[in-house]
């Protein structure tokens, strides 16, 4: 993991407005609010490459936190869009937030979408371009190099 240290609290509460985890997160967490704030942060990221005419499906690598894809998004079945699978700790993570990034000629547009109870969530795909999805899960660190642990999943896939 990568280490960060918030000196100014609102940049850190901005962050976690912008990853829709602020209401929770205050309310849990309280006695944090207006303090120095040090996390460190893990990445995970996957991209989805499909090479000649293959129907091969993404599948569970078994990471910490994943986004896994389950529909192939280069079938022309699936051009509008796909449905994806949120997992935490290997099991569906529900509520939680989805970012899309969507960037065709150096323009990117960004959609919010909230995974359901089962963890999943539909994805459009309409327009062409590289799709960035990502999702952010904040916990409590449990050693002392940091307070916080932040997690960031992503899934990358282009569409032509």
């Amino acid at each position: 993991p990568e280490k960060v240290n918030y000196e100014n609290f609102n940049k850190f509460k901005e962050f976690l407005e912008e990853q829709d985890i602020w209401n929770k997160w205050s309310k849990e967490n309280s006695s944090y609010i207006n303090s120095t704030i040090n996390e460190i942060y893990t990445r995970y990221a996957k991209s989805l490459i499909q090479t000649g005419k293959s129907n091969d499906q993404d599948f569970n690598t078994q990471l910490l936190f994943e986004i896994i894809a389950l529909e192939n998004p280069y079938s022309a079945k699936n051009k509008e869009g796909i449905k994806v699978l949120l997992l935490y700790k290997n099991k569906p993570f529900a509520n939680s937030l989805i970012t899309v990034f969507n960037k065709i000629n150096n323009i990117t547009s960004k959609q919010k979408i909230i995974t359901d109870a089962k963890g999943e969530a539909y994805i459009p795909l309409k327009k062409q371009g590289t799709y960035l999805l990502s999702a952010v899960h904040f916990i409590k660190n449990n050693n002392k190099d940091a307070d916080w642990h932040s997690l960031w999943e992503s899934l990358t896939v282009e569409k032509k």
